[in-house]
């Protein structure tokens, strides 16, 4: 795998998801690049299976303390989030500040239900519910597409091409481009 010293740079990781596998080999694959990643989950809990050791309530989660975000859930964890406190506030702000937000699988389901893909280019998995008009979003028949600091894949995505382009993300840093 390519190289990325993502040293001090800091990962919220919303994982709502019932595929521990998924989440733990993207998580750990950042890990040895250097990143700290924090899970910030409804209940405060880490992902069954992943030991970063750190995690915080996502109503208590102060989301200025971050470079980046990365969302991976599923279609039910997209439920729980959705209904969790706090949720809207926390993922917008790394819009709004123009940090590099991550999405897989249903990741992107949960954006569009926040607003936040309205112009976007995304890749989402075929069996997601939305549609291009219901959330403004223009989706992409590749398995991942990086739209001005947006990256969003379907979980079929080759997880290695995937926390690779997460990686080049959070190096680059602040994008202008990058929207709520």
């Amino acid at each position: 795998m390519e190289r990325y010293d993502l040293k001090n740079k800091k990962i919220a990781v919303i994982s709502v998801t019932s595929n521990h596998d998924h989440t733990k080999k993207i998580c750990d694959s950042l890990h040895e690049l250097g990143a700290d990643l924090v899970a910030v989950t409804p209940d405060g809990q880490e992902p069954d299976g992943w030991d970063a050791g750190k995690s915080l309530r996502l109503e208590q989660a102060d989301p200025t303390g971050f470079d980046s975000l990365l969302v991976i859930t599923d279609d039910e964890g997209t439920k729980a989030a959705m209904t969790s406190k706090g949720t809207d506030s926390f993922i917008s702000s790394f819009f709004e500040r123009k940090r590099p937000v991550s999405a897989i699988g249903n990741g992107s389901e949960l954006l569009g239900q926040l607003g936040l893909l309205e112009g976007r280019k995304v890749s989402v998995d075929s069996g997601t519910q939305f549609t291009n008009s219901q959330f403004g979003a223009t989706f992409q028949s590749e398995p991942m597409t990086t739209d001005a600091g947006l990256t969003t894949a379907v979980s079929s995505m080759s997880l290695d091409e995937f926390v690779l382009k997460v990686a080049e993300e959070v190096k680059e840093g602040r994008h202008e481009g990058q929207h709520a």
